[in-house]
């Protein structure tokens, strides 16, 4: 059966894009600055960008997907989800598990009284039915959730910070994270039908509080008064509150300057160009080439411009180095 959604059960509003916050990663990161942090945070979904396409990533990302038993899971859930949201009427698998977790009050009910009278369901009650289809995804749901909690998260450890660190030759143990994420999200929005996006998102870590300590005690044998016990705890409290203040002023990182729309759009250029040299090896001179022709045009005289595509990739390469774990050599 193919339909189309009905003015009735409107979810177009919901659609089947999800937009998950970024993980706070600024507790690893050293920039000076908070725009340092951000731009860092920048270069890092450039990156990602242009590897969720590379043969090398592809290639491990789907032996892990047959080796953990989620690629078949993930299908088969596809499979059941599919059936579903033909039943309810609706476009895509995607909307159909946003409707059940974000549709309203009128909307989800309406859609499972489609999917009774469409698919092979058999009542039980007056408001419960048996449907085949709806256990047969419960079923694969539950197969897709135990593949994933038996994942061996050691293993797919060590391959990742194989390719990261052996093949990629980069030191940087928050690419492999980042790898790890995206295989379980984009295994998992296969599988829902639909597409995560993770803006990037860093905030200030917290401070520490250094070693402090406050001892006070009234003085009743000495006749002290309420009055003098409290402004003596005041003023002591005081003192340490001035210290504790001190110590967040001597931590505080400055905003420092964050870049406009051309600033961003130099570190996606340079981005580019280290993922293009360093992990897949095109040659300085071909990036210079390419870089002239799109700014000059082809025709214009040759000009050297591989200064300055060296210089963009050692930008990235500090920008992208911005974190406190690096892998030992």
């Amino acid at each position: 059966m193919v339909t189309n959604t009905t003015p009735d059960l409107d979810v177009d509003e919901i659609g089947s894009e999800v937009e998950l916050p970024y993980y706070d990663v600024s507790g690893s990161l050293i920039g000076k600055t908070r725009a340092d942090n951000w731009k860092h945070a920048q270069a890092r979904s450039v990156l990602l960008e242009s590897l969720s396409l590379d043969p090398r990533i592809m290639n491990l990302m789907e032996m892990w997907g047959e080796s953990t038993g989620l690629a078949e899971a993930a299908a088969s859930l596809a499979a059941c989800l599919d059936r579903l949201a033909d039943g309810a009427e609706l476009e895509t698998r995607g909307h159909f598990v946003e409707l059940l977790s974000r549709g309203t009050a009128e909307d989800v009910p309406t859609a499972m009284e489609r999917i009774v009278g469409n698919l092979n369901s058999v009542q039980i009650s007056e408001t419960v039915y048996e449907c085949k289809e709806m256990d047969e995804a419960n079923q694969a749901s539950d197969i897709f959730d135990d593949r994933i909690e038996h994942m061996d998260a050691e293993g797919m450890a060590k391959d990742v910070m194989a390719l990261v660190r052996e093949e990629f030759d980069l030191p940087w143990p928050w690419l492999c994270i980042e790898l790890l994420i995206q295989f379980y999200l984009g295994t998992w929005g296969f599988a829902t039908g639909r597409t995560f996006t993770i803006a990037p998102w860093v905030e200030d870590p917290p401070i520490p509080v250094p070693p402090l300590e406050m001892a006070f005690r009234t003085e009743p044998e000495t006749g002290e008064t309420i009055g003098v016990a409290i402004d003596r705890l005041i003023l002591q409290s005081a003192e340490v509150l001035s210290e504790l203040v001190q110590h967040a002023e001597e931590h505080f990182i400055p905003n420092g300057r964050f870049p406009g729309v051309e600033g961003i759009e130099l570190i996606r250029r340079n981005v580019t160009w280290f993922y293009k040299s360093r992990l897949c090896d095109v040659p300085i001179a071909h990036l210079a080439r390419q870089y002239h022709e799109d700014v000059h045009g082809a025709d214009s005289p040759p000009d050297d411009d591989r200064k300055t595509i060296r210089h963009g990739i050692d930008v990235a390469a500090r920008l992208l180095g911005q974190a406190n774990f690096r892998f030992d050599n």
